[in-house]
């Protein structure tokens, strides 16, 4: 319960100051590759304890860049958000989520697919606002606010990306996806 008061509290805070403009943002290079793996790993526990597979493919090279300019805290974050999310939204089955470059690689892609709750295309046209939640999901996962995917949208803005969703209908699963400009 804490957890998730603490949670609730700084989705507010982040709310605010998006909205004031006072976000702080420390833009540096993000190494992309060893932020998603450290997150994955650091959520496979969770997945494990909900009864999900939870897997990480790095497409391309060994020695591939995954080099961009952001501020870490809040990419890990944004990642971290659209895996609990999945997590929450599954009830049995798998979590895939994949790095990769765009075929010019000028684009660090990072996308999620999972076996959950899906999504119609009313909720597809919302999810990313402010306190919007898929309809039906109250029976799946009762203590959303429906502001972390709003706070993950303002996040990428800020970075000048982009992060969008895709689902086939309610009951076939989702997938999100977070593009971002590649160090050059």
């Amino acid at each position: 319960s804490s957890e998730h008061l603490i949670m609730m509290v700084s989705d507010f805070l982040d709310i605010s100051r998006i909205e004031s403009g006072d976000m702080n943002y420390n833009f540096a290079d993000v190494d992309m590759k060893k932020l998603v793996l450290d997150t994955v790993d650091g959520m496979k526990q969770s997945a494990t304890h909900s009864h999900l597979d939870l897997y990480l493919t790095v497409e391309g090279k060994e020695e591939a860049s995954f080099i961009t300019i952001g501020d870490e805290g809040k990419l890990r974050q944004v990642i971290s958000n659209l895996i609990d999310n999945s997590i929450k939204y599954t009830p049995r089955g798998e979590i895939q989520t994949c790095l990769s470059k765009s075929s010019d690689g000028k684009k660090i892609i990072f996308s999620l697919s999972d076996t959950g709750i899906g999504m119609s295309p009313d909720t597809l046209e919302k999810i990313f606002k402010k306190f919007s939640r898929a309809e039906g999901v109250n029976k799946v996962y009762t203590e959303g606010t429906g502001l972390g995917l709003y706070v993950a949208k303002e996040i990428i803005k800020k970075h000048e990306g982009r992060i969008w969703a895709k689902s086939d209908g309610e009951g076939t699963g989702s997938s999100f996806y977070v593009e971002l400009d590649a160090k050059q």
